[in-house]
């Protein structure tokens, strides 16, 4: 009888640490926790796909946080009407309207020139 195939990690592990995390970033992006929870289980669900090719155990914060991104995103595009503004939704929701138009404004501007990465390392760092 052969063993059972093992990854480098374990999967409910690393869904026990993570999986907050993972679900509080797919509010910010979603804004319903049905959908934040759904979003979260195919997050994990990629990830077990693609756990044998992550190198590093730091990686697997980083791999979830841009998937979870990503997975978000492509969810918010689906749905008709949702207009989708990577580098500012979400982040000053608690502003009034008109500070949310001067804040979106001062971001297009200081983040213009800087390529997409740069972006999400800002966003991620200093706005999440």
């Amino acid at each position: 009888m052969s063993a059972p195939e093992t990854t480098k990690w374990d999967i409910q592990s690393l869904y026990e640490r993570y999986a907050s995390m993972v679900h509080s970033r797919c509010m910010m992006f979603l804004k319903s926790d049905d959908e934040a929870w759904d979003a979260t289980q195919e997050v994990f669900i990629k990830l077990m796909n693609h756990l044998n090719n992550i190198d590093k155990r730091e990686s697997v914060y980083s791999w979830l946080l841009s998937t979870s991104s990503n997975y978000c995103i492509s969810q918010l595009r689906k749905k008709r009407g949702v207009s989708f503004d990577e580098a500012y939704h979400g982040a000053f929701d608690h502003l009034p309207q008109e500070k949310k138009l001067v804040m979106k404004e001062i971001m297009e501007r200081l983040m213009k020139p800087w390529d997409q990465k740069t972006r999400e390392i800002v966003i991620y760092t200093y706005i999440d």
